[in-house]
């Protein structure tokens, strides 16, 4: 298992990583309530050919947040860390809630590319379920974000990778994953969607966005995303659950290797 190194981040916070490799650096971003720990598997694959490091993002594993942080500060911290160690236009993985960290860096020109996992950035379904879940939200929170999570496929996982993510959701703040759905749930959802379409439309790197999708179920999604971001490769990769990337390690890597702009 790769070690958790620290740097000091604004107002006194801590940004924790983990490292492993050499070559080409490969940035990866885990989803809400996880952690860098999440990406080892992947790290184990890449590190024979890259420079690999995986983030915690603020308010995850061993980095910090001074309060609530959103969007802006995770991208913020990404990307100041990525400035710290002198990263060379590194590969960016984003997956889940990570996979928008990505894409707002990616907007920003930094890196050469973003491969993003499994986030529909079509927010509608996501706003329509949280709605209808307003009620458990509020009053019985770790025992929706268990279901929530299972319901996303965690038995496709191995079991110590099930376990592990296990531990990690269980150990979710509430406010703070509020914090992060508020702009979806909100009575107005226009701020929030006009943004990520801003984002997204900012893109001029080359992406590649992977879904656990069949052709019938996320054709649409991917007609959607190609007319904000052109360029970008869509794939469905079928019932294989949130978590692509720990239930088809090895195809995920070699995707991966064969994407990289770099080569």
């Amino acid at each position: 298992m790769s070690n958790v190194t620290i740097v000091e981040g604004p107002e006194a916070r801590k940004i924790a990583y983990r490292r492993k490799g050499a070559g080409k650096p490969v940035v990866l971003i885990h989803g809400i309530t996880e952690g860098s720990i999440a990406f080892e598997p992947v790290m184990e694959r890449l590190a024979p050919d890259y420079d690999v490091l995986a983030i915690d993002m603020a308010g995850h594993g061993q980095s910090t947040a001074s309060g609530i942080v959103g969007l802006e500060q995770m991208a913020a911290d990404c990307g100041l860390l990525i400035q710290t160690l002198g990263l060379d236009r590194p590969l960016l993985v984003g997956h889940s809630y990570g996979a928008i960290i990505g894409a707002v860096l990616a907007s920003n020109g930094l890196g050469c590319g973003a491969v993003l996992v499994d986030q529909p950035f079509e927010l509608g379904a996501m706003r329509e379920f949280l709605l209808a879940s307003r009620d458990q939200l509020e009053n019985s929170f770790h025992p929706f974000i268990d279901r929530f999570f299972e319901s996303m496929g965690m038995d496709k996982l191995n079991a110590h990778d099930n376990k592990l993510l296990a531990d990690m959701h269980a150990r979710a703040d509430r406010e703070f994953v509020l914090a992060q759905w508020a702009g979806v749930m909100a009575d107005d959802p226009t701020p929030v969607m006009e943004l990520t379409d801003s984002i997204l439309r900012a893109i001029k790197l080359p992406v590649l966005s992977i879904h656990a999708l069949d052709e019938e179920n996320g054709a649409p999604y991917a007609t959607w995303l190609k007319e904000r971001v052109p360029q970008a490769e869509v794939e469905l990769w079928g019932d294989l659950g949130h978590w692509i990337h720990l239930v088809e390690t090895d195809r995920f890597c070699r995707r991966i290797r064969d994407f990289d702009p770099r080569q």
